[in-house]
């Protein structure tokens, strides 16, 4: 098995609303599908996908 791997912050709820707005505004008129709000983030760098037994706990 694959983990998607990256180094990443979370975004605090202020921004989070904000930025949320922000993306209603520019995208409304797309047919766009956007993940659930808690699992927006910022990534700092994609590592890529591993394998999950070279992970350590």
């Amino acid at each position: 098995m694959r983990i998607r791997t990256f180094i990443a912050f979370d975004i605090e709820s202020f921004a989070l609303n904000e930025l949320i707005k922000i993306r209603n505004e520019l995208f409304h008129n797309y047919d766009l599908y956007f993940e659930n709000i808690g699992k927006l983030h910022i990534t700092i760098k994609f590592i890529g996908d591993i394998e999950k037994k070279k992970l350590q706990n």
